[in-house]
């Protein structure tokens, strides 16, 4: 099939559903034929290893001097999380982080009861952290939708 202008929409004559999202929205100042200018990045969000305790307890020392996350004080170790980490379930009480390109994680959610009581089994407290550099980058609202979609 061809668009105006001569441009192939698809490299078989089927038409694809164009993906959504700021990264995939066409500018007028590059094309008016095409809908599509970029592909979205790819973006993974995975539970948490061993191996991401460092980066995950770094995000959380850097939210302390703010004191809009938490109320700790004092900057916490990667010795002091090990029997926070272990607690966390991938089926019921996850941790998951959201990773860039390298999967370096940038932010991470957690999952963890609210209570012992049964009445509160099914309810949950939620932390979500970002590291500094990847403020205001839509981490955050990645990890809470990713959380109601599990």
């Amino acid at each position: 099939m061809i668009a105006a202008g001569g441009r192939p929409l698809s490299h078989n004559g089927q038409r694809y559903p164009l993906p959504k999202g700021a990264a995939t929205r066409a500018c007028g100042c590059y094309t008016q034929y095409l809908d599509i200018v970029a592909n979205a990045p790819i973006v993974t969000i995975r539970h948490a290893g061993p191996d991401d305790l460092p980066r995950v307890v770094a995000i959380y020392n850097a939210s302390i001097p703010g004191r809009l996350a938490t109320a700790d004080t004092s900057p916490v170790t990667v010795a002091e999380r090990q029997g926070w980490f272990r607690a966390f379930d991938p089926a019921r009480r996850p941790l998951w982080v959201h990773c860039d390109a390298g999967d370096v994680p940038m932010a991470w959610l957690s999952l963890r009861s609210f209570s012992g009581r049964p009445a509160y089994a099914a309810t949950v407290e939620v932390g979500v952290y970002t590291a500094p550099e990847a403020l205001r980058q839509g981490r955050g609202a990645a990890l809470l939708a990713h959380a109601i979609e599990a």
